[in-house]
C-alpha cells in the first residue's frame, strides 16, 4: 500500500470518529435496543453485495436500509448503526482486508453524516421521525419526506463514491475519473441506485 493511500485511509478514519464524537447522540439510554435492531437490519442490507464490473469495490443493498434509518432515527444512531454493520458485514462475513473494513468504517460514517446534513436543511427533524411513530405533517407527507430524502439520497451517493474511488484508483493504478466512470457513473450502475432508493421511503412509511 502507497503511503499517500495510508494517509488517506487514516485521515477518513480519524474523520468519522471525530464527527461520531461531535455528533449528539438522542436519547440513547431510552432507544439503544432500537438503534441495535436497526444495525441488524443494515448487516443484512450489507450482506447482499456484488463486485463492481472492475471488481475492484462491491455495490450492495445498504444505501436503502441505511437511508431509512437516517429519515427514521437521525443522524448520530443513523451513524453508529452504518459504520458498525460496515465493520461487522465486511470483517466478519466477507473477510475483507483490516484495512479496507476500517476504510469502508471511515467512509459510511461521513456518507451519512454528509446525507443527514442535507436532509437537515430541507426541514428534516435532526432526532429524525422515528420517535413520533407517524407522518406528523398531513397527506402530503409521503411526498415531501420521499423528496427530502431523494436529495438526501443524492449526497449519500456523491459523497460515498467520490471517497471510495480515491482508494480504489490509488490501489489499482487507474486514473480518478476512469474510476467513476467505469464503476459508478454509468447507466446500468445509476438505474440500479434509483431502484434501491424507493426502497427507503417505502420502508419509512411502512415503519
Amino acid at each position: 500500500m502507497s503511503l499517500r493511500l495510508r494517509l488517506y485511509v487514516t485521515a477518513v478514519v480519524m474523520m468519522a470518529l471525530a464527527l461520531l464524537a461531535l455528533t449528539a447522540a438522542p436519547a440513547l439510554p431510552e432507544r439503544w435496543i432500537t438503534y441495535l435492531l436497526w444495525t441488524g437490519v443494515c448487516v443484512v442490507a450489507e450482506l447482499l453485495w456484488l463486485p463492481t464490473l472492475s471488481r475492484e469495490a462491491t455495490v450492495s443493498m445498504a444505501s436503502a436500509a441505511n437511508l431509512a434509518t437516517l429519515a427514521l432515527w437521525g443522524t448520530w444512531p443513523a451513524m453508529a448503526a452504518v459504520g458498525v454493520s460496515t465493520l461487522v458485514a465486511n470483517r466478519v462475513f466477507q473477510h475483507k482486508p483490516m484495512v479496507r473494513t476500517v476504510f469502508n468504517f471511515g467512509q459510511a460514517v461521513i456518507t451519512i453524516w454528509a446525507a443527514g446534513l442535507v436532509m437537515q436543511a430541507l426541514g428534516h427533524p435532526a432526532e429524525g421521525i422515528g420517535p413520533s411513530g407517524r407522518l406528523s405533517f398531513g397527506e402530503v407527507g409521503a411526498v415531501t419526506l420521499t423528496a427530502v430524502m431523494f436529495v438526501g439520497f443524492l449526497a449519500y451517493l456523491l459523497v460515498n463514491r467520490l471517497l471510495v474511488s480515491a482508494a480504489v484508483s490509488w490501489s489499482s493504478d487507474r486514473p480518478y475519473q476512469r474510476v467513476l466512470r467505469e464503476d459508478w457513473f454509468h447507466r446500468e450502475r445509476l438505474l440500479n441506485d434509483m431502484a434501491l432508493f424507493f426502497l427507503s421511503p417505502l420502508a419509512v412509511i411502512s415503519f
